[in-house]
């Protein structure tokens, strides 16, 4: 059965053991933090003010953005500086092709005034093919945004 560790929030089978295969804690534990769960959240996604941190209202939004180069080839930089020295119109093109193979996901968490003053989370994984981060944020942020509770995970039943 899939289940979220208690510990460091992904979704995994446990081991017969009952620890978690990704970070080795007991996924049985009962003393384990219970007010925070991982959610996945869209790039552009509005979500309520409700605060990621506390599970107060919020009355701020905190941007987060990642880039990825994926695709890009290593050296590409020096690459382009000999191309420059050579031909610049192949430098451009060059450029702007790197430009194109750029991805970006951008998500607005929001926060009360405590929970902003301690820093924005650092997104747990950065989803850039589907454009979505996952991050650890207060369970009454994740019920607001999926009241159903993630059925995404649940495997449907032959009929």
């Amino acid at each position: 059965m899939v289940i979220d560790c208690p510990h460091c929030f992904t979704k995994v089978i446990s081991k017969p053991d009952g620890s978690c295969p990704a970070c080795q804690g007991n996924t049985r534990a009962s003393t384990a933090p219970t007010d925070h769960t991982a959610v996945r959240i869209a790039h552009g996604e509005e979500l309520p003010l409700i605060c990621c941190g506390c599970g107060g209202p919020a009355d701020h939004y905190h941007t987060i953005t990642q880039h990825s180069s994926e695709g890009r080839a290593e050296g590409a930089g020096v690459m382009a500086l000999l191309l420059a020295l050579i031909s610049w119109p192949a430098a451009l093109l060059m450029f702007v092709r790197g430009l194109q193979e750029t991805s970006v996901v951008r998500v607005k968490l929001p926060f009360c005034s405590r929970c902003r003053q301690l820093g924005a989370p650092t997104p747990k994984y950065v989803d850039f093919k589907n454009a979505r981060m996952t991050f650890i944020v207060h369970k009454r942020l994740k019920e607001a945004i999926d009241p159903t509770g993630g059925t995404e995970w649940a495997i449907p039943l032959r009929e």
